[in-house]
């Protein structure tokens, strides 16, 4: 165990100390700023209410129960395994936002940013490698700023990824008898 921790330490050391650069900083800070965030959902609840397409409403009703559904897994995850973050643990890092009290293990960030890429990707395939590539973006970005090492991030990603393919199974499953159930989709669908 002793070995996957040093690893997991040479390896945030490896992007967070030695790749750090001032264009970099500038590149990654941005997704530390709650107004980004706070702008980006104030964004895609417009969306939801304001564009008439029902597939739209309903996966953005898909990716908001499966941030609910990361949410309380990784909740539940960074208490069972409480690892301090490497901005609390750690010397001789670059600290680049608001480190936080919280556990480490796994990413939140991540895993939120990865159960709707997944959604989203398999859903609009031709947009899938942007998907990814934000979600890859967001993950990096983690280490970078000093929040989270690589197992962590890594964690995030598999239970993202985990929830989105629960979430599109219920899409597979249910999107039409749910739609015609509630009235929003007619029978010919």
């Amino acid at each position: 165990m002793d070995s996957i921790i040093a690893l997991d330490r040479w390896l945030f050391e490896i992007v967070n100390v030695q790749m750090s650069t001032p264009f970099l900083d500038m590149f990654f800070h941005p997704l530390s700023n709650k107004w980004v965030i706070r702008f980006l959902v104030v964004f895609f609840m417009f969306m939801f209410f304001s564009l008439g397409n029902v597939r739209l409403r309903w996966v953005l009703v898909l990716c908001g129960a499966s941030l609910v559904v990361t949410d309380v897994s990784v909740s539940i995850m960074k208490e069972v395994f409480a690892r301090a973050r490497p901005c609390n643990a750690m010397e001789d890092i670059i600290i680049l936002a608001k480190c936080s009290e919280s556990f480490s293990f796994p990413s939140r960030h991540t895993a939120d940013i990865f159960s709707m890429a997944v959604i989203l990707s398999a859903l609009y395939a031709r947009y899938a490698l942007w998907f990814m590539a934000i979600a890859v973006y967001v993950g990096f970005s983690r280490i970078y700023l000093g929040m989270h090492y690589p197992f962590d991030v890594m964690a995030g990603i598999f239970v993202g990824s985990s929830v989105g393919i629960a979430f599109l199974w219920v899409d597979a499953k249910y999107y039409i008898s749910i739609g015609q159930k509630h009235g929003f989709l007619s029978r010919e669908v």
